[in-house]
């Protein structure tokens, strides 16, 4: 969400934002409230305003050796980074792949996509990652 909030608050420019990213206890009520949910289900995903989209990515550094162009399967040797500890979005990227999920390099498993693309950056593994969240990345190298 926050590398949205640049293009929202153009189109908004006086709109106070507080954002929580747990419910904590507190008693106002929001204006607005955004739910991440799961789901490969069409019908529970056709109100959704952001589909979850995440592609496979790394830091050049760490696969600087490797000759020429990976394979899908090649992915699962080197080190693979989680954002949840069920390897929710791997499991599906390997579905799509139609390959089954057995990381053979390591793996880490963070808690937000936020720590997961860090370690990305700094080389740790290969990670998932929407394009939205990290389109300067992307465009950098």
């Amino acid at each position: 969400m926050i590398p949205l909030i640049g293009s929202f608050r153009q189109e908004n420019p006086t709109a106070d934002l507080v954002i929580q990213s747990l419910a904590l206890g507190s008693l106002e009520r929001p204006d607005l409230t955004i739910t991440y949910r799961r789901s490969a289900d069409a019908r529970e995903v056709s109100s959704a305003f952001l589909l979850d989209r995440t592609m496979a990515v790394c830091s050049p550094k760490l696969i600087a050796g490797s000759r020429g162009q990976l394979e899908a399967s090649d992915i699962l040797d080197l080190p693979i980074l989680l954002d949840t500890a069920d390897a929710w979005s791997w499991r599906c990227w390997c579905s799509s792949a139609a390959l089954t999920f057995e990381p053979r390099g390591g793996s880490i498993a963070f808690d937000t996509d936020e720590a997961s693309i860090d370690a990305c950056i700094s080389g740790l593994g290969v990670g998932q990652a929407s394009p939205l969240f990290i389109e300067h990345e992307l465009r950098s190298g």
